[in-house]
């Protein structure tokens, strides 16, 4: 049997003020110690739940945001361990110094589906949590290892799809869901569309499915923006700054918003600003060069925290094919921006009812650089709704109601028998 290494190990490639271990099941019991020992060091183990939370990679995206948004937001009522299946744990420099967090190594998932199965649920008897947190489709094995006889009880995450089932979802992977949620206690989204997906496209029954949405700590983003906040820009005078903020990948669509600036910005003083990093950088890159436009286009990077520089934009722009509830969106909103997005997901309903005509069917290109040319033009209509944005944000969408929202859920879940 494997067992947990009690050793604590701090990670080079996290921040070391964040109390982290590393919980190893791969040394075959050679230190003697038992799995529910890892927590001796803190207060008795019965008195402090223990989340499990597994992620197909921790790297700095909307789930990952999230979570430790809440993490943070929950504080000490909650130990955890994450899982990063991929080993990015870039978003461990989001979490708060004071908390509980240990790093768990995944599980040899080569072999055939059963080996794998198998495996994961010899990680789930050892590390023992006592509710199991899995996001999204790369972690459905998980999911699937839990299913009969079970080990934990378990919330299953879904918050959005990548580019492979962003037109129309995989017939495989509707049926696994569909196998795999009858073993939850559980199915969480952010997002109404997708918890209607849940109910009429995954049969999950409707008493086990949870939606509320995603919050952020708006707070930070009042105030005057840092003025350095992104190296290498400095905003002109007179100048209308166009921001996204994304994850380079395909499903994003970064090429229609260029496309679309492009067009937009004729004629204009105007700016595109796409902070972010990603595997489509150079399709991007060659698009902004395909429409002459590369000295309005500025890649500074990936950018670490949004509320230092989201309130150097005029106005905020989401070109993609899929969301649900994207965070960057809640982010622009808290500063006091009007948005301009494609008509995915619940963005429409996410935003104040007057800045519902700027979301236009993704498709319509030619209504989204129309909605693109009117709030670069019109100062007074997008700093109206730019404020109207912020003060529904600071209404519904701060991270103290998500943590009221999912603290409720948890321990819903935690009292079933």
């Amino acid at each position: 049997m494997d067992y947990i290494r009690s050793a604590i190990e701090l990670q080079s490639d996290v921040r070391a003020d964040v109390r982290v271990g590393r919980i190893n099941i791969s040394n075959n019991g050679a230190d003697g110690h038992n799995p529910r020992d890892f927590n001796q060091d803190r207060r008795p183990y019965h008195l402090t739940p223990h989340l499990l939370h597994v992620f197909s990679g921790f790297g700095v995206g909307g789930a990952e945001v999230r979570t430790a948004t809440l993490m943070n937001e929950l504080g000490g009522r909650y130990r955890h361990s994450i899982l990063s299946l991929n080993g990015d744990l870039q978003c461990m420099e989001r979490l708060s110094s004071d908390l509980d967090v240990r790093l768990v190594d995944p599980p040899d998932l080569s072999g055939n589906l059963l080996q794998r199965l198998l495996r994961i649920r010899a990680l789930l008897k050892a590390i023992a949590p006592d509710v199991l947190m899995t996001r999204n489709w790369g972690t459905i094995e998980f999911a699937l290892a839990n299913r009969f006889m079970r080990i934990c009880r378990h919330i299953h995450h879904e918050e959005g799809f990548n580019h492979d089932e962003s037109a129309r979802q995989l017939p495989r992977r509707v049926w696994t869901r569909r196998f795999a949620f009858g073993g939850v206690d559980a199915v969480f989204t952010p997002s109404r569309h997708l918890a209607e997906i849940a109910r009429k496209v995954w049969w999950t029954p409707r008493e086990k499915i949870s939606c509320f949405p995603n919050g952020i700590n708006c707070a930070a983003f009042q105030g005057e923006p840092d003025g350095d906040a992104i190296p290498g820009f400095r905003r002109v005078k007179g100048e209308t700054v166009v921001g996204t903020v994304a994850a380079i990948r395909k499903v994003k669509n970064l090429s229609r918003l260029v496309r679309v600036f492009a067009q937009a910005a004729k004629g204009r003083k105007a700016r595109l600003v796409i902070v972010g990093a990603g595997e489509d950088m150079e399709n991007v890159q060659a698009e902004v060069a395909r429409c002459g436009v590369a000295d309005q286009v500025y890649f500074p990077g990936y950018l670490s925290d949004p509320a230092k520089f989201m309130g150097l934009f005029d106005l905020f722009a989401l070109s993609s094919d899929s969301e649900q509830m994207p965070l960057s969106v809640v982010e622009a909103m808290a500063a006091g921006l009007a948005v301009v997005a494609t008509d995915v997901g619940d963005v429409k309903n996410m935003v104040v009812v007057g800045n519902q005509p700027c979301i236009v069917p993704e498709s319509d290109e030619d209504s989204f650089v129309k909605c693109l040319q009117t709030l670069i033009d019109d100062v007074e209509k997008r700093t109206s709704l730019g404020r109207q944005n912020r003060e529904k944000a600071l209404r519904e969408y701060t991270a103290a109601k998500m943590a009221e929202t999912n603290d409720a859920l948890i321990k819903s879940v935690l009292g079933k028998i």
